[in-house]
């Protein structure tokens, strides 16, 4: 039996798909070239918290803590942060500490190396991309904003140490709001020499993990050095 049926036009609303280009190059050439937009090349005075802790099997054993101002150069400026302290703190346990005593690479001034805008680290290199594999991982809410999540690891024929981790940019600004990454813990080793400072002689030190975390925040139309983490 044929069966005629007759349609009359309904007009149906659905959420806005909005499709963007989420090759992860792209991207980072795209946030690159973004940078002199995005993040200030005047020098600003930043209020900042800073805290240094050594625990001893989860003890804290000694606690280093101060209210800082920070002269932060431009983004594209040759000069270095320079550090005033408002008002600072250290507390030793001596009863929880070892009679043995290393010294590591720490401090402010490392801190600052930390500043992905400031010193460029190798995956944020456009020469050095072809050492490292990126991958788009998700869109993901940072700090109430949509951003894209790009995972990367360093290739295995190239030289140590080996970085990983995952690069946080703006959806809109294309700007860099963070990055979280690691030494390999199967190359720590081939850097341990620059990590510790000072030991005994006869001591060999030998770094198990070594993480680090740095956010910006934005401030109108520009985006400032928010937290690093290591």
């Amino acid at each position: 039996t044929i069966n005629t049926i007759y349609l009359e036009e309904s007009v149906i609303p659905i959420q806005e798909v909005v499709i963007r280009r989420t090759d992860p190059m792209h991207l980072l050439n795209a946030a690159l070239q973004r940078i002199p937009e995005n993040y200030s090349a005047k020098p600003v005075i930043e209020t900042a918290f800073y805290r240094e802790s050594i625990l001893k099997d989860d003890i804290y054993v000694s606690i280093s803590e101060a209210v800082v101002e920070v002269y932060k150069p431009g983004h594209n400026s040759r000069s270095t942060e320079q550090v005033k302290v408002l008002r600072g703190r250290k507390n030793n346990d001596l009863r929880e500490m070892d009679t043995l005593m290393v010294k590591l690479k720490a401090g402010l001034q490392t801190s600052f190396l930390l500043d992905i805008i400031r010193n460029r680290p190798d995956f944020l290199q456009e020469e050095q991309f072809h050492r490292y594999k990126y991958r788009m991982s998700d869109i993901v809410v940072l700090q109430d904003r949509y951003t894209y999540a790009i995972d990367f690891q360093q290739k295995e024929n190239t030289s140590p140490p080996s970085y990983r981790g995952r690069i946080y940019i703006g959806l809109e600004s294309l700007a860099f709001r963070g990055v979280e990454f690691e030494v390999d813990p199967k190359t720590i080793s081939s850097v341990a020499s620059s990590m510790v400072i000072k030991k005994p002689r006869k001591v060999r030190v030998r770094p198990i993990t070594a993480s680090y975390s740095v956010r910006y925040k934005s401030d109108g139309d520009l985006f400032y050095l928010s937290l690093i983490r290591a």
